[in-house]
């Protein structure tokens, strides 16, 4: 997806903010008289983009330029908002430019984000964010019109960000907030050129709270229950992917992955489990790394890998949030790395059965975006 493997990151910024808040106890003061409280906060932001490739530092010729725009919300009442420390969870819409509008255009995104508390004191508040959702550019790659914008092969574009917010509140209906945030933007290898681009970015914000009721003072955050259930999943996904500014073909992409998950608590789990890869453009990968032709006689079964993983499952309500780092056990063609990531989030749509939505990587780029099901089968429930 980028140049720098987000894994490690998005790990981070999901596990700090409970690991940090069940060892600082809190004095802080949270409006319970109504279960839900609502804000709107809306943040002008300037920063840098970030040349990672050759070609970008002769195109960036201005900084970036944006707003930022969340709705969210906060339930007092959920015992799944107590876990994580009383976050706000919502919708999120992000402008901004990428230093050269006749080249690189500008960006827009709608995504959805979860804003994490890492430290409190009276008034003051350190947060974590991270948002995940779509953006649409205005001037992608076009042969005739932008041959030099190998930045966005398309339009669509999925949308990251992670970023550390500092707030503090003037009153019960205002806010004010500082914030840092890495954005990144690219199309995860389903059309090239896809180099895709980071910012980053710093603002100030103000934030209006809708609700604001009596306050009471509670002690520290409310550690999820201890668990020991057990699940195991079935998940198939498919996705394609362009290899080649100057190969058009789109290659057919599928994954079954088959895993075991150990839940330590009500809301995180890891994993182990088996992963079998149908990559369709593994011998065209294979040809523009090593410069040697592709036999157009390879058959479907030379695009085919199996792999082993570990997972790290984090849970929310009906949604979770996942990361995998495998390693091949066989395979025909070499893989880039022998080692790989994907990360990705599933949405419990009926009972056991979720959407499911990942990006499979190598280390240092995407290799293609998936979508498909899954399906929990939890055969043992926890006694704790």
């Amino acid at each position: 997806m980028t140049r720098y493997c987000p894994t490690l990151i998005f790990f981070a910024l999901f596990t700090l903010p409970s690991l940090w808040t069940n060892i600082h106890a809190q004095h802080v003061k949270y409006p319970l008289q109504d279960s839900v409280s609502r804000s709107f906060r809306l943040t002008p932001h300037v920063g840098l983009v970030v040349p990672h490739h050759a070609d970008m530092v002769y195109f960036i010729e201005d900084f970036s330029y944006g707003l930022d725009l969340n709705l969210g919300i906060t339930k007092y009442n959920s015992e799944w908002y107590k876990y994580l420390n009383y976050p706000e969870v919502g919708l999120g819409l992000f402008y901004n430019s990428f230093g050269n509008s006749e080249v690189y255009g500008s960006g827009t995104s709608a995504y959805a984000y979860i804003h994490s508390y890492l430290w409190r004191y009276h008034r003051f508040a350190l947060r974590s964010k991270v948002a995940l959702g779509l953006g649409y550019v205005s001037k992608p790659f076009d042969l005739d019109r932008n041959p030099y914008n190998h930045v966005f092969g398309s339009s669509l574009n999925v949308y990251i960000n992670f970023g550390l917010l500092a707030t503090y509140q003037l009153s019960p209906h205002w806010e004010i907030s500082g914030n840092l945030a890495i954005n990144h933007l690219s199309n995860g290898a389903i059309k090239k050129p896809n180099h895709g681009i980071n910012t980053v970015t710093a603002g100030v914000g103000l934030a209006c709270k809708l609700d604001a009721g009596d306050d009471i003072k509670i002690q520290g955050s409310v550690k999820a229950p201890p668990s020991n259930a057990r699940d195991l999943w079935v998940v198939a996904s498919v996705g394609r992917s362009q290899r080649s500014l100057y190969k058009p073909d789109h290659y057919l992409s599928m994954s079954l992955n088959l895993s075991h998950l150990w839940w330590i608590s009500k809301k995180t789990a890891w994993g182990i489990g088996l992963d079998g890869i149908y990559y369709g453009a593994a011998p065209y990968e294979f040809e523009i790394e090593t410069a040697e032709p592709a036999n157009k006689n390879y058959s479907n079964a030379d695009k085919m890998y199996g792999a082993l993983f570990g997972s790290y499952n984090y849970r929310f309500n009906n949604t979770q949030i996942f990361a995998h780092v495998g390693v091949y056990l066989f395979h025909t063609l070499d893989p880039l790395q022998n080692i790989y990531p994907r990360m990705g989030v599933r949405q419990r749509v009926f009972k056991d059965l979720y959407a499911n939505f990942s990006i499979k990587a190598s280390f240092f780029k995407a290799e293609f975006m998936e979508f498909g099901l899954g399906y929990q089968i939890n055969y043992k429930k926890s006694s704790l």
